[in-house]
């Protein structure tokens, strides 16, 4: 039930805005609240067809006490962990950007944080998508991530990393750091790595 209605909430009655840095930010609206509470409605309709009896208001009661504290004992946790986190970027001196982005996470709940996630996923897609239809793949580029991978030998790590695969391949001795963060040539990189642990698989008999 719990996990239900939470997604319900994520996708149904998030209101978005946008803080003093013109961070997206996600709160209750207060004009989808009825909507919340036709959905807890009929939550509570399907326990009620599987009982008889008054015990089913105890039944109901006893569900929303659960969902609650378990929202806010989620909600707790991940919030006192991303605060730590704040805690060590300002040790470490980070730079700013970075320490004001995650103290705006440490204050949201995980049902907001998944939502900020989400939209960052799209606005990253969007980025990449415009910057691949100004910048066409280099033939000489794609040859090289292939060479590269047939020159490697048969290395453990580099078969069970994924993040060893790539010092490996050593793209940005190749390839732009702009190419590179915008994920240019990134499908290339992942075929290779396919090819890699099936060569390794022939070799050794070992696929994971």
């Amino acid at each position: 039930m719990n996990k239900r209605i939470e997604q319900l909430a994520i996708e149904a009655f998030f209101a978005e805005s946008t803080n003093g840095d013109g961070q997206k930010m996600y709160t209750f609206g207060e004009d989808k609240m009825q909507k919340f509470a036709e959905l807890i409605v009929r939550e509570c309709a399907d326990i009620a067809a599987e009982h008889d009896g008054l015990d089913i208001y105890e039944e109901i009661r006893e569900r929303m006490k659960e969902m609650v504290e378990d929202t806010i004992s989620r909600n707790k946790k991940f919030q006192e962990e991303r605060q730590a986190r704040v805690k060590r970027l300002k040790e470490l001196k980070a730079p700013d950007i970075i320490v004001r982005t995650e103290e705006m996470i440490s204050k949201m709940t995980l049902a907001e944080y998944e939502i900020y996630c989400r939209e960052c996923e799209e606005e990253n897609k969007k980025i990449k998508a415009k910057y691949a239809k100004s910048n066409p793949v280099q033939k000489s580029i794609v040859d090289e991530i292939y060479l590269r991978e047939s020159r490697l030998p048969h290395d453990y790590l580099y078969h069970s990393s994924d993040i060893q695969f790539e010092l490996a391949i050593d793209p940005l001795s190749f390839m732009s750091e702009e190419d590179y963060e915008n994920g240019l040539y990134q499908a290339f990189l992942e075929h290779a790595k396919e090819i890699y642990r099936y060569r390794f698989w022939q070799r050794f008999g070992v696929k994971e």
